[in-house]
C-alpha cells in the first residue's frame, strides 16, 4: 500500500489559531500606548489657558466666558472656589452669577501625575465693566536672525479696559514661533504674521509683520 497521509487532529488548527490571536493581541497592547500616556512619562502634563494668559480675567454679572484650556495629556478638570459668585462647567465655561471674587483651578492628570493652574475672576457690576473697543500690538523687534527672540506689547483703548487678554497666533510657526504671553521666537528664515486678538471683543485685532533672517555665520 502506498505512504498514507499524515492528517491532523481536529484541534490542531484552532491552536493555531488562539496562538496567532494570543500573539497579535500582545504585540498590540504593548505597541497602543496611549498618547496620553506617551506625552505624561516624559513628566507632568502641560496645561495652558488660552483666554487667561494673564492668570486674571474680569467679566461683567450675568455674562459667560470660555476659558479655552488645553492639556498636553489627561483630562482636564476644573472647579471654583465659590461656585456663587463665578461657576464653571465641565468645558471650562464660566458663569459670572454675583459681584466678587473667585479662584478657578484647572487640573489635569496623567499617569499619576498632576499638574494645575489658577486663574483669578473678578466679576463686576455690568456699569462698570469698560470693553476693550480697539488693540494695538508693537514687537520690540521686527527684525531677528534665527535662535533670537522678541516681545509682542499690546495697548488697549481705552486704557484701562477691563479684560485685557489676548490671543496671539503667527502666520508661520514654522518661521515664527509665539507664546500664549507674546514672546515671539525666531525658527528660521522667513516671514511671519504675528496676529492678536482680543478675547474681550473678537473684533478688536492687530498684526505685526516679523522677518527672520539667518545668522551671519550661516550666510
Amino acid at each position: 500500500m502506498g505512504g498514507s497521509r499524515k492528517e491532523h487532529p481536529p484541534c490542531f488548527r484552532p491552536k493555531i489559531i488562539a496562538i496567532v490571536l494570543a500573539l497579535a493581541v500582545s504585540f498590540f497592547s504593548v505597541a497602543a500606548l496611549t498618547l496620553d500616556q506617551a506625552q505624561a512619562a516624559s513628566g507632568n502634563p502641560k496645561v495652558s489657558v488660552t483666554r487667561a494668559a494673564t492668570g486674571k480675567v474680569v467679566i461683567k454679572k450675568g455674562s459667560t466666558y470660555k476659558l479655552a484650556a488645553k492639556t498636553s495629556a489627561g483630562k482636564l478638570m476644573y472647579k471654583s472656589s465659590k461656585p456663587k459668585v463665578v461657576s464653571v462647567s465641565k468645558k471650562g465655561v464660566l458663569k459670572a452669577k454675583a459681584v466678587g471674587k473667585a479662584t478657578i483651578t484647572v487640573k489635569a492628570k496623567s499617569a499619576g501625575k498632576t499638574t494645575t493652574k489658577k486663574i483669578e475672576v473678578s466679576v463686576v457690576k455690568v456699569s462698570k465693566f469698560k470693553k476693550v473697543k480697539k488693540i494695538t500690538a508693537k514687537a520690540s523687534a521686527t527684525s531677528l536672525a534665527v535662535g533670537k527672540s522678541a516681545k509682542v506689547s499690546v495697548s488697549f483703548n481705552p486704557k484701562k479696559a477691563s479684560n485685557k487678554n489676548v490671543i496671539f497666533k503667527s502666520s508661520a510657526p514654522a518661521v515664527v514661533k509665539v507664546t500664549a504671553a507674546g514672546k515671539i521666537i525666531a525658527q528660521k528664515a522667513g516671514t511671519a504674521k504675528i496676529k492678536v486678538t482680543s478675547c474681550d471683543n473678537r473684533k478688536a485685532k492687530a498684526t505685526v509683520t516679523v522677518k527672520v533672517t539667518k545668522p551671519a555665520s550661516a550666510t
